[in-house]
């Protein structure tokens, strides 16, 4: 029985210090690094991993978690088995990210979101935006419509600032070919939510939503930036809210955010926090490392200031 999987890069140096370091590998598309483990086996698979980190790795080599949310099963498991077991462990960063949680009814929910004046802009800029034409909260029903729903992504991404910088998911083949398996495979597993704004049947916001009941994640969105007078990417986020709470499958969704989003800190009203961690697998070279790894850091920025003065 499979019990984890654990995908890692190895480096020689840690942001310019001397260890070596085992990295849970994180996918350019992910936020959230996490291994994956069978609930009833977590603390002995985390146990054979330091293990094995500990006798199979050079003797100053240290293990790092990163970007781990805090209120997760992982996290809780992770810091119980470290305790337990003694095993020096650093906290590197940590910060919160926005963060979805329903409240009563989706009327309450809109109803704290930003201050009176946001909420009376919102709904002035979806009134004049429909007075441009139909205006259409829309959903993807079959699965058998996703590629016409991904095209169409695709196409209102490239017009776009990431179209511009090539960071667009259509401004690199593979990049698409990755998009297309996640997302046909996430349809046909009934995984998938995507929401779309329509003017005059055009999609001029989309959303990209995988779901995990009870949680679920908030992927990707696109918006015609020649609209961005009507926050037509607000609109639609707010309607993900209302349909998140139709929902009763879904307790969360995780915005996979970077802090201080523009977007997604202004319309959703929790966060989580999010932790990285290194960690000593056992070796006494290794916690002499990572005891003394804020003094190493602090020397090397005085070093570093010192020789551009």
């Amino acid at each position: 029985m499979l019990c984890g999987v654990f995908p890692i890069e190895e480096q020689s140096r840690y942001r310019g210090l001397p260890a070596r370091v085992v990295r849970l590998w994180n996918h350019i598309y992910s936020l959230f690094p996490a291994p994956l483990l069978r609930r009833d086996c977590a603390v002995e698979c985390l146990r054979a991993f330091f293990k094995w980190v500990a006798v199979e790795q050079p003797a100053h080599t240290v293990i790092e978690f990163p970007e781990l949310r805090a209120d997760s099963a992982l996290f809780g498991i992770l810091t119980e088995t470290l305790a337990q077991d003694s095993l020096t462990h650093l906290v590197t960063d940590a910060h919160v990210r926005a963060f979805f949680r329903p409240k009563a009814d989706a009327e309450r929910y809109l109803a704290s979101v930003g201050t009176a004046h946001h909420r009376h802009e919102w709904r002035r800029q979806e009134r004049r935006l429909s007075e441009t034409g139909t205006l259409v909260y829309d959903s993807l029903g079959s699965p058998q419509d996703v590629g016409k729903w991904l095209d169409e992504f695709i196409e209102l991404e490239m017009t776009g600032w990431k179209g511009k910088e090539g960071t667009a998911f259509g401004s690199n083949a593979s990049h698409r070919a990755w998009l297309e398996e996640v997302v046909r495979s996430a349809a046909q597993r009934g995984r998938l939510m995507m929401l779309a704004l329509r003017l005059n049947d055009r999609a001029v916001a989309l959303k990209l939503n995988f779901l995990s009941p009870p949680g679920s994640y908030a992927f990707k969105i696109a918006y015609d930036e020649t609209l961005s007078k009507f926050s037509p990417g607000v609109l639609l986020e707010l309607e993900n809210v209302r349909r998140l709470h139709s929902n009763p499958a879904i307790g969360w969704m995780d915005s996979l955010a970077a802090p201080g989003h523009s977007l997604m800190d202004r319309v959703w009203t929790d966060r989580t926090p999010i932790i990285s961690l290194l960690i000593a697998p056992g070796r006494f070279l290794g916690r002499i490392l990572l005891s003394s790894f804020p003094l190493l850091r602090t020397l090397k920025q005085l070093w570093s200031k010192a020789v551009s003065r």
